[in-house]
């Protein structure tokens, strides 16, 4: 399954060592399960949309990007995640 998220800008820069925290979002958004640690049959992709300036990246009109899972289940605790959050 896969699944596009869609974000909204707040004007702030992003760095351009996002990845690690974007990594921590997707980990808070699973919460506690038995895929952390194991054999990872999911993916995400980078945020796409963004313009780059000296200090980072610039998502002034949005971003987006992909997660892919194997297991509906794990997508549907991303959306679940998202939501609550």
């Amino acid at each position: 399954m896969r699944i596009q998220l869609v974000l909204q800008s707040d004007g702030q820069i992003v760095p351009f060592d996002h990845q690690p925290l974007l990594v921590g979002t997707l980990h808070k958004w699973l919460g506690i399960n038995e895929q952390h640690g194991a054999v990872s049959l999911c993916s995400f992709s980078r945020l796409t949309g963004g313009k780059q300036t000296p200090k980072g990246l610039d998502y002034r009109t949005g971003a987006h990007f992909f997660f892919s899972a194997h297991n509906p289940a794990v997508a549907k605790q991303i959306v679940a995640g998202v939501m609550e959050n």
